[in-house]
């Protein structure tokens, strides 16, 4: 019954094992979900407060399918505000998400067997949207520290290769691209004129090392090819709102839009506005959110190198500690499994993510989550 294209699809192992957390949490079970990166913080007060004012008002009806004017707006000032770019209405839109925006960029960029370089440790769902878009993954190892490996990058480009897809920081390993690497990607894209750079910058708020590096800023050039993908998923404890937005060339954009016209439509009415004073209202929620994500990285990293068998760097970046459990003689799958099995700790595989002797586990998660679960996986370690 499924058709051809159905059957290359993998589950998504986040959601997957977040889903199976949560049900073992429903029938009593004591498990500390480590897994989605989803942070514990609630909404902030003053975007609480315009989706339900736009409620009252009945804002309840479509929307152009690429947002409202006034979150376009507000999209554009961000970049010019934050990054030093200047985009109009006509090279931003809203989606359902920022998965969904880079659905629609996969399936506007990709003809058949054109190729996607990517580098592993990657976000599970790249590889997925890639074959759905019947494009090819072209997986680039990363350095041991994570950093972009260069060379193979420019000796992986063939005549087929058609976007360069890059994460800073990183999902799942946290790491912040240099500028130093930026430079080289920038020569890179200027080197081989038919390459398009889609740049992920869903974490771009949550640093502890360095800082954020827009390859677009530094190559004003080439702002016709490249794609910027955000969100306000992470930054403003909004996941469940499902509003991305993403910034690129005018001509990308109106392909994306005409796709979403035939998709979704316009993303929520209410998270457009909710969204609009997320990006435009006050900053402080976001300060207070990175300043508490500091302490638990530095908390789970200390206490998680403290244990036999597994080892982590701290994160550049996003709320994720990417710990290697080689040691350990089991691989992702069979240490997740038994860890939430026998010890009630939900963590992510790194299979999911390319890299089958690590694990990743969301520091987003509350203080008292995160004792609980070093404590258990302490024990844990002990039996293997």
């Amino acid at each position: 019954m499924k058709s051809e294209r159905a059957k290359k699809i993998s589950p998504s192992a986040t959601l997957e094992i977040t889903s199976r957390a949560k049900k073992m949490k429903k029938e009593g079970k004591d498990v500390v979900i480590l897994a989605a990166g989803e942070p514990d913080f609630p909404t902030p007060r003053r975007i609480k407060d315009a989706a339900i004012k736009a409620i009252e008002n009945n804002f309840t009806t479509y929307t152009p399918t690429s947002g409202i004017p006034e979150l376009k707006e507000a999209i554009c000032k961000k970049f010019e505000r934050d990054n030093g770019l200047k985009y109009t209405t006509k090279e931003v839109m809203a989606h359902c998400g920022g998965k969904h925006a880079l659905y629609l960029a996969f399936q506007c960029l990709l003809n058949p067997k054109d190729e996607v370089i990517l580098h592993i440790p990657y976000w599970n769902s790249y590889i997925e949207q890639v074959k759905l878009a019947e494009g090819l993954p072209v997986e680039i190892m990363s350095k041991p520290d994570m950093s972009l490996d260069m060379d193979q990058i420019k000796s992986s480009i063939t005549d087929k290769t058609k976007v360069l897809l890059i994460n800073s920081p990183s999902n799942p390993s946290g790491y912040v691209i240099k500028k130093e690497e930026a430079l080289v990607i920038g020569e890179i894209l200027l080197k081989n004129k038919d390459l398009f750079l889609i740049s992920d910058e869903v974490y771009e708020y949550f640093i502890y090392e360095g800082k954020h590096i827009n390859i677009a800023s530094l190559f004003p050039e080439l702002k016709e090819r490249i794609l910027i993908v955000n969100a306000v998923s992470k930054s403003y404890s909004m996941t469940g709102w499902r509003l991305g937005y993403c910034a690129g060339p005018e001509e990308l954009i109106s392909s994306m839009t005409s796709l979403q016209d035939h998709m979704t439509s316009n993303p929520s009415s209410i998270s457009q506005i909710a969204a609009v004073e997320a990006i435009s209202g006050e900053q402080e929620d976001v300060k207070i959110m990175l300043q508490e994500f500091t302490k638990r990285r530095s908390f789970l990293v200390d206490t998680l190198n403290r244990f036999p068998l597994i080892s982590c760097s701290p994160p550049g970046g996003a709320f994720y500690a990417f710990v290697n459990i080689e040691k350990t003689g089991m691989n992702s799958v069979t240490f997740a499994d038994k860890l939430l099995s026998e010890s009630l700790v939900a963590v992510i595989p790194g299979k999911a993510f390319g890299m089958d002797n690590y694990i990743r586990l969301s520091f987003a998660a509350s203080r008292e989550a995160l004792e609980k679960g070093v404590e258990r996986i302490e024990k844990f370690l002990k039996t293997v």
